[in-house]
């Protein structure tokens, strides 16, 4: 699979059966009109795990700095797996959702 991390600015589009299965845990039945722009705001990207996860998401908020540390102390020492599994508890980062196939959309 691999993994792909999309920013809110590059306004990817998510799969439409991730956005669905996204939409339906956010809104129920009950979607609003606004529905796939809403899904592609919320869009973070696919991912192997919860690890790659939280890389990524650490990666996009320090960009210039990720690129030279991420293969060095201490990044070396952080346990990833539970830093993804602790973005995935209620209240981090606006809830993140992950649906199947590895995509991931924040909670907005």
């Amino acid at each position: 699979m691999g993994s792909t991390m999309h920013s809110h600015a590059e306004s990817i589009s998510p799969p439409k059966d991730a956005a669905g299965a996204y939409l339906s845990v956010r809104f129920g039945g009950n979607h609003p009109p606004d529905a796939d722009e809403i899904a592609t705001r919320a869009y973070i990207g696919q991912f192997d795990s919860h690890a790659e996860l939280a890389q990524a998401i650490w990666a996009q908020s320090t960009v210039g700095i990720a690129e030279l540390w991420v293969s060095r102390w201490p990044l070396t020492h952080i346990d990833w797996d539970a830093a993804g599994a602790d973005l995935l508890e209620p209240l981090r980062l606006g809830d993140i959702v992950e649906v199947a196939g590895g995509h991931y959309f924040s909670g907005e």
